[in-house]
């Protein structure tokens, strides 16, 4: 939360929210694969 209030400048920029928004939800995606995979 902190660095979404530091970097609200960079936020401003659509890309940039595109690209983050991209990456976290890669992100999310990735860890429910590897979870399916999982034995424990």
């Amino acid at each position: 939360v902190y660095l979404l209030i530091r970097f609200n400048n960079l936020l401003v920029d659509m890309f940039f929210m595109k690209f983050l928004l991209l990456m976290s939800g890669l992100t999310m995606f990735m860890a429910g694969i590897c979870a399916n995979y999982e034995f424990d």
